[in-house]
């Protein structure tokens, strides 16, 4: 099977992009090549899925933003202090 050049554009667009969480489009590619017949209530099940994982994923960046913040403010104090300290002395 030969690919043209606007078909691999075409592949490398869907195996990119990026789908909101509950979003039947990233349900999709993997009904692409099920082998079963899926009901109604288990489509609802994996978007569920898919929105906790998301859910999840941003609490854990939440969690990281807010631990690299709290570090760099302390920095911040602990210069700003040496620089009082420093002052006062001289």
């Amino acid at each position: 099977m030969n690919i043209t050049p606007h078909h691999a554009k075409c592949y490398a667009h869907e195996l990119t992009k990026r789908c909101s969480s509950d979003s039947l489009e990233k349900l999709a590619p993997s009904l692409m090549d099920a082998q079963v017949d899926l009901n109604p209530h288990q489509v609802e099940a994996t978007l569920f899925a898919f929105r906790f994982e998301a859910q999840d994923e941003v609490e854990s960046r939440k969690e990281r933003l807010n631990a690299d913040v709290e570090a760099r403010l302390q920095q911040r104090i602990q210069t700003n202090e040496l620089f009082t300290i420093r002052w006062q002395v001289v």
